[in-house]
């Protein structure tokens, strides 16, 4: 997980993931290229490498290094804070810019960032964006900065989608950064009780106001601002960008998939616009019956789903 300390404090700064996948329109070009492609990957082909400085390469070194100290990764906060303390705001983002950051962040600005792309598509790997905010337990901002965040998805939607680089282009979103993870955990508790009905969630969405069973006044207040917020997510990227709605901490994520289910049952219905995430690596066997939902759902409602393992496979 991202750690607080080193998420942007700028709502522009957009995290590149790539995306080793084929969306729905290059299945078929990759079904009749499929002899073409090399029996085995070549780990050793320094070409991949080649639009890479040898800056770039020794710091690329030296995080991976780093991350591989346990002392550090599992302190990486306190030492974060303790250097921000000792160096100033100024010298600490000197220091941690041009280098932690640099090597997992795209770019400040959308000339950064389109660079970047561009860089990774040259060598045939498609880029997703994904905005690197999400939250836990005890870190709840207010209504003011999820709206803040929401601005963040809707300029990664758009810079996604009017891009060169971007075809048929894909964004992450996680949904803590819009919905706050105490209701999302309150939310799995009483699913486990009961379930909710998504054309409710789906009317909330619409801005109907409605009360769902178990919240408290103010929570309620704030699950119906949050599916605006996706609301206008699936608004905002609807036959444009595919959205897939990344998994988190393993105690909220009954809650993420029904709010992502709601989000499918409302835009899904020209194609796989968002997706789902599974985590098909935990020890628990949750895998296999919550993957077969977006299937049942698309056969008994006529709505097209996708979904995400969590190992790195994409499938709709």
């Amino acid at each position: 997980m991202t750690s607080p300390l080193l998420r942007p404090s700028l709502h522009h700064f957009l995290s590149l993931r790539l995306l080793g996948t084929a969306a729905p329109k290059a299945v078929e070009r990759l079904a009749v290229a499929a002899d073409a492609l090399p029996v085995a990957l070549n780990f050793e082909d320094p070409s991949a490498f080649r639009v890479k400085s040898f800056g770039e390469l020794l710091r690329a070194l030296g995080v991976f290094q780093l991350c591989s100290v346990p002392v550090l990764v599992n302190n990486c906060g306190k030492l974060m804070s303790v250097a921000r303390t000792l160096l100033g705001k100024r010298g600490f983002a000197l220091f941690l810019r041009p280098s932690v950051y640099a090597q997992f962040v795209a770019g400040e600005s959308e000339g950064e960032i389109t660079h970047s792309m561009e860089k990774m598509s040259s060598l045939g790997l498609r880029p997703m964006l994904a905005v690197p905010i999400e939250e836990d337990l005890g870190e709840s901002t207010g209504e003011r900065r999820y709206n803040d965040n929401l601005a963040s998805m809707l300029e990664c939607v758009d810079m996604s989608h009017s891009n060169a680089w971007s075809k048929d282009p894909m964004m992450q979103l996680k949904i803590t950064a819009l919905l706050s993870p105490e209701l999302c955990v309150k939310l799995s508790t009483l699913l486990s009780e009961q379930q909710y009905d998504l054309d409710l969630l789906v009317r909330a969405m619409d801005g109907e106001p409605i009360s769902f069973p178990g919240l408290q006044e103010s929570e309620n207040t704030h699950f119906l601002c949050s599916l605006q917020r996706l609301n206008k997510v699936g608004e905002a990227s609807a036959n444009k960008v595919r959205v897939l709605v990344d998994a988190e901490y393993t105690y909220m994520n009954p809650a993420l998939s029904l709010v992502t289910m709601a989000m499918m049952k409302k835009f899904n219905q020209d194609g796989a616009w968002i997706w789902n995430t599974y985590q098909c690596y935990l020890k628990v066997p949750a895998c296999s019956a919550p993957v077969s939902l977006p299937a049942r759902q698309a056969r008994s409602g006529g709505t097209p789903g996708g979904a995400s393992r969590g190992w790195g496979t994409k499938y709709h």
